[in-house]
Protein backbone atom coordinates (compact mmCIF):
# COMPACT_ATOMS: atom_id res chain seq x y z
CA UNK A 1 0.00 0.00 0.00
CA UNK A 2 1.28 3.48 -0.85
CA UNK A 3 0.16 6.64 0.89
CA UNK A 4 1.11 9.79 -1.01
CA UNK A 5 1.98 12.69 1.26
CA UNK A 6 0.59 15.77 -0.43
CA UNK A 7 0.27 18.93 1.58
CA UNK A 8 -1.93 21.99 1.12
CA UNK A 9 0.47 24.45 2.75
CA UNK A 10 4.18 25.10 2.24
CA UNK A 11 4.54 27.06 5.49
CA UNK A 12 5.15 24.62 8.41
CA UNK A 13 2.97 26.55 10.89
CA UNK A 14 0.04 26.76 8.46
CA UNK A 15 0.52 23.09 7.61
CA UNK A 16 0.23 22.03 11.25
CA UNK A 17 -2.61 24.37 12.23
CA UNK A 18 -4.75 24.17 9.09
CA UNK A 19 -4.06 20.63 7.87
CA UNK A 20 -2.49 18.27 10.40
CA UNK A 21 -4.70 19.19 13.37
CA UNK A 22 -8.02 18.99 11.46
CA UNK A 23 -6.96 15.70 9.82
CA UNK A 24 -6.02 14.28 13.22
CA UNK A 25 -9.34 15.32 14.72
CA UNK A 26 -11.39 13.85 11.86
CA UNK A 27 -9.06 10.86 11.24
CA UNK A 28 -8.89 11.76 7.56
CA UNK A 29 -6.14 12.25 4.99
CA UNK A 30 -5.35 15.06 2.60
CA UNK A 31 -7.34 14.72 -0.64
CA UNK A 32 -4.89 14.65 -3.62
CA UNK A 33 -7.49 16.01 -6.07
CA UNK A 34 -8.04 19.07 -3.88
CA UNK A 35 -4.26 19.62 -3.66
CA UNK A 36 -4.03 19.61 -7.47
CA UNK A 37 -6.87 22.13 -7.73
CA UNK A 38 -5.24 24.45 -5.19
CA UNK A 39 -1.86 24.17 -6.97
CA UNK A 40 -3.52 25.02 -10.29
CA UNK A 41 -5.24 28.08 -8.79
CA UNK A 42 -2.00 29.23 -7.15
CA UNK A 43 -0.13 28.82 -10.43
CA UNK A 44 -2.71 30.78 -12.38
CA UNK A 45 -2.58 33.59 -9.81
CA UNK A 46 1.24 33.68 -9.76
CA UNK A 47 1.58 33.49 -13.55
CA UNK A 48 3.86 30.43 -13.48
CA UNK A 49 3.63 27.69 -16.13
CA UNK A 50 0.64 25.41 -15.78
CA UNK A 51 1.07 22.57 -13.29
CA UNK A 52 1.50 19.42 -15.37
CA UNK A 53 1.98 16.27 -13.26
CA UNK A 54 3.50 13.14 -14.75
CA UNK A 55 0.17 11.36 -14.33
CA UNK A 56 -3.51 12.25 -14.15
CA UNK A 57 -6.37 11.26 -11.91
CA UNK A 58 -9.42 9.99 -13.78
Amino acid sequence: MIEPDMDYYRDPAAHVILEVVPNALTHSLTEPVQVYVLRWIAGQTAGIPEFAPLYTIT
